[in-house]
């Protein structure tokens, strides 16, 4: 999942849990929903998921450094920001 910031997260991560999968959040700070839930296997603190050249920077280098099946954007914010960077993300991993 690509942002653990909003409570939907808590609710998507248990059932999506129970069906036995693997789950990876990207969390901007350790008070975030994501960080604080136990179904999520990993968890890790990013800038965010804004435009900005260092947030796409860690981005596309975490996504190098982990190999992802799928990637749900949570909120808007990370949506939108998917949407605009998805030929790059699908060209690249």
């Amino acid at each position: 999942m690509l942002d653990g910031e909003g409570v939907q997260v808590v609710c998507m991560a248990r059932e999506l849990n129970k069906l036995g999968h693997e789950l990876t959040a990207l969390c901007v700070q350790k008070m975030s929903s994501g960080y604080a839930i136990r179904c999520l296997h990993h968890k890790y603190k990013s800038p965010g998921l804004h435009p900005c050249s260092e947030c796409k920077s860690y981005f596309y280098e975490h996504l190098r450094r982990n190999k992802y099946d799928l990637i749900i954007p949570i909120g808007d914010e990370s949506a939108f920001s998917l949407s605009q960077e998805k030929y790059v993300v699908n060209a690249l991993y």
